[in-house]
């Protein structure tokens, strides 16, 4: 489905984005894996696995609370393949706390990792897909936390709201030059960051009731989601988000 694609995924190397670089190396794209130093182990087995379908897959370490490195990314994964068909923002951190002992440190990570990073790295590829004349796609990763609370996740859940209303306005500006903008929005996924979730007492046997499918989801479940709307086949679908959750929402809305 994505034979001579290149698309970068922001954290890359672990969870659901390591998910994203395998599941869509697999169809056939060459994926720029984004991770940060304290991951790279984990980005060469991802780098590793990828390579075994498409051998252009390749590694770029970068600090996304930095906008200056969140520029310089862009740059570097540009010149290195000499376009970006597809992006991924799927790096994100989640310091869970209670709202009233939030740190601005917290506060200013989060909304750096999560959003921002999200809008440089969009507003500079945009750029220059607008320029090259690349029809491309840009992907957000987003949350049910756009659309219900959570305690001890207020920062995290007000990010990926943010995220989700970027969808629909950079797809309302965007959809001229051919470029598309949609949201994925995960949830019930078994990933490093919801391992603190689903560790708490009860939660597993709570799953059947939570979940409408009845189990947890896998990163797959997500890569396939957003292999689909970087496809040619989506290529009417822009605006929306679409909540990979086994049905969770049913119940939460």
């Amino acid at each position: 489905m994505l034979d001579g694609k290149v698309i970068l995924v922001t954290g890359g190397s672990t969870g659901i984005g390591a998910g994203i670089c395998r599941y869509t190396a697999q169809q056939g794209a060459e994926v720029a894996i984004n991770y940060k130093e304290t991951n790279t182990e984990d980005a060469l087995n991802v780098k590793s696995e990828c390579q075994r379908y498409t051998q252009g897959s390749e590694m770029f370490e970068a600090d996304l609370s930095e906008r200056s490195r969140v520029l310089d990314l862009a740059d570097r994964v540009w010149n290195h393949y000499g376009k970006i068909d597809v992006f991924v923002h799927n790096a994100a951190v989640c310091p869970f706390n209670s709202f009233v002992n939030i740190t601005p440190e917290e506060w200013e990570q989060t909304l750096n990792v999560n959003l921002n990073a999200g809008f440089y790295l969009s507003q500079a590829l945009v750029k220059k897909m607008i320029e090259s004349n690349v029809k491309g796609r840009i992907i957000f990763i987003t949350s049910v936390l756009a659309e219900v609370a959570a305690p001890t996740q207020v920062h995290y859940a007000a990010t990926k709201a943010a995220l989700k209303m970027l969808t629909k306005g950079m797809a309302r500006e965007l959809g001229t030059y051919g470029i598309t903008v949609n949201a994925v929005g995960p949830a019930a996924i078994e990933t490093e960051l919801s391992k603190h979730d689903w560790e708490q007492p009860g939660a597993r046997e709570r799953i059947p009731w939570l979940v409408p499918v009845g189990h947890l989801g896998e990163p797959r479940d997500v890569a396939a989601a957003v292999t689909f709307l970087a496809s040619d086949q989506a290529s009417f679908i822009t605006g929306h988000s679409l909540y990979v959750d086994g049905g969770l929402l049913t119940s939460k809305k």
